[in-house]
């Protein structure tokens, strides 16, 4: 049933995709670049920028675990997927930024592999300003590339590729009480 909405036979090259992809980071980096010399802001962004808001509480995670505090608060909301994730790589915050930007561009790419139709689509899609997202130290890259994953796998029907796929969307969101329905509504309906 999904194999109908998108056709085979109109997947755009691979060498082509990832052109788009670098060819916008490089306008992107650019355009970066000169903004930050003529506004006289920093290029590189300072620690205390990238661990704002939800950002702080997976460093906490990643350095001291989970803790619940009465008169503080706790952090017990925030998925272990990511920050556990951070604390395996041992990566500083430049460092999981970049990664969250490696994380980001892979599910993209495995996206646009399936389902991009033409050039000015992937090119909107990367341009759009909630992708800013998937370049801080939140949880987004992650569970983007997984959710990739898990919608690859349903299109090609692949239970080795969705199972894994949808636990690691659990890992990073919560998700399991939308997803699962959702996936099994799918299955009885394409009966």
């Amino acid at each position: 049933m999904i194999q109908e909405i998108i056709p085979a036979e109109r997947h755009l090259p691979y060498t082509l995709i990832t052109r788009l992809i670098f060819i916008h980071l490089l306008v992107f980096t650019c355009a970066y670049l000169i903004y930050g010399l003529i506004s006289g802001h920093s290029l590189i962004p300072l620690p205390e920028s990238l661990l704002r808001y939800d950002a702080l509480n997976y460093a906490d995670i990643n350095n001291k675990g989970y803790s619940y505090n009465e008169s503080i608060g706790s952090n017990v909301a925030f998925f272990p997927g990511f920050p556990y994730l951070w604390r395996f790589t041992g990566l500083g915050i430049y460092g999981i930024s970049i990664l969250n930007l490696i994380l980001f561009l892979s599910g993209f790419y495995l996206l646009c592999r399936q389902f991009a139709q033409n050039k000015t689509e992937i090119l909107i899609y990367l341009s759009l300003a909630p992708i800013f997202f998937m370049y801080v130290p939140y949880s987004e890259a992650l569970f983007f590339l997984c959710a990739a994953l898990l919608l690859i796998g349903l299109i090609k029907r692949n239970n080795a590729m969705v199972i894994p796929a949808l636990f690691l969307c659990c890992l990073c969101r919560s998700v399991a009480t939308i997803f699962v329905p959702a996936i099994i509504i799918m299955e009885l309906l394409a009966v």
